[in-house]
């Protein structure tokens, strides 16, 4: 399998899968109803957004086991760490410090201890919050899509401790670990793992370890299935035969009765989506879809500041239908994503030359790029 950096199409797909989640968010924004975005025509239980993040994470998944190979493990983490927090520390900084206060937040009247909890939420890759923040929308919140991110880095760790550990080494092992990640995913959508949440130990230890088990067991899952093709990429083996195979498998238990109204329709969007996405990924050969969001990755800055954008311009125009939101607000995050991307992320991205020691467990050069 060729995965070479733009011998693939992942720059497109992060690009989709960015504007797919300001899409997905444009009329909650407008008017606090999830049901009108596109997909929950189709599966209630989920959206256009929820769908996106489970491509970002399949992609991660991919590309950030092929990081950790090419890379000792303190290399491996000082270079997650300069892709994942100077792009969010800076949006993070801006919707407090700007996008607040000019959506009727009254700021700077805090004691120092809160000061330190926020610096603490910034550090934690917590998303912003701040009261009175759009206060006047149906949608109050800061930035909603930053709450992923804390998740990813989380993930970034398990690929840490599995290679650390060696499991990354035996491919049939990690995939028990898969299997339990989804089996968590499973029981916490039907409730099997509040029983000790009421014990105020459990509960924190819990809490600061997965944040919440629901979105840390579905999207670690996501994550570590995207692993797999990784380091199974040997033995899976792309072609058409087999992507109609998937698309026909993902439609056909979308029509099992009761699936699509339930949170159970992701679980074959993703076990047959995933498929289908790296077949895209490296099935596609034009050249001009390869260059699309390759050398100038500005989807993670369309994905941090999406959020913020559409909510200033439904602040302005209450009345903005939330087609028009979506469109309006694309472009102003593309031109986000492209000034982070050179003033905060690729400066940042500069800096991982000083932290190579390959283990020359894998040839080939690190993808640079945010997953």
């Amino acid at each position: 399998m060729v995965d070479m950096k733009r011998d693939n199409t992942f720059g497109l797909l992060r690009l989709l899968f960015a504007t797919l989640v300001i899409v997905s968010h444009a009329s909650t924004i407008v008017d606090g109803n999830g049901l009108r975005e596109p997909l929950a025509w189709i599966l209630p239980a989920r959206s256009l957004g929820d769908l996106a993040v489970d491509g970002f994470f399949l992609i991660s998944g991919y590309l950030v086991t092929k990081s950790f190979f090419s890379s000792s493990p303190c290399g491996f983490l000082m270079k997650r760490l300069l892709r994942i927090y100077p792009g969010f520390c800076a949006a993070w900084l801006v919707c407090m410090l700007v996008v607040a206060p000019y959506s009727g937040a009254v700021v700077w009247h805090l004691s120092a201890g809160q000061y330190a909890w926020l610096l603490f939420s910034m550090l934690s890759l917590q998303a912003p919050f701040y009261p009175g923040a759009f206060h006047a929308l149906h949608c109050p919140y800061l930035n909603v899509p930053m709450w992923t991110i804390g998740y990813e880095f989380r993930c970034y760790l398990l690929v840490a401790l599995a290679g650390m550990s060696g499991i990354l080494l035996r491919p049939r092992w990690f995939l028990v670990l898969v299997a339990a990640l989804f089996l968590g995913w499973v029981l916490e959508n039907n409730g099997f793992l509040h029983a000790g949440y009421s014990n105020p130990i459990l509960k924190s230890v819990v809490s600061t370890v997965f944040i919440v088990p629901d979105p840390f067991c579905r999207l670690a899952s996501v994550f570590t299935i995207g692993a797999c093709f990784f380091l199974f990429r040997e033995q899976i083996p792309f072609n058409y035969r087999l992507s109609a195979v998937c698309l026909a498998g993902a439609a056909a238990w979308l029509f099992i009765p009761g699936v699509a109204q339930a949170y159970a329709a992701e679980y074959g969007l993703v076990i047959f989506g995933s498929y289908l996405i790296f077949f895209f990924a490296f099935g596609v050969k034009a050249p001009w879809l390869r260059a699309i969001n390759s050398g100038t990755d500005i989807s993670y800055g369309v994905y941090l500041y999406g959020w913020p954008l559409s909510s200033l311009i439904v602040l302005h125009d209450p009345g903005i239908s939330p087609w028009i939101l979506a469109l309006a607000t694309l472009p102003l995050a593309g031109l986000a994503g492209y000034a982070s991307w050179h003033l905060v992320e690729n400066p940042a991205l500069s800096l991982k030359r000083y932290f190579g020691g390959r283990l020359g467990l894998l040839t080939g050069p690190d993808d640079a790029v945010h997953p």
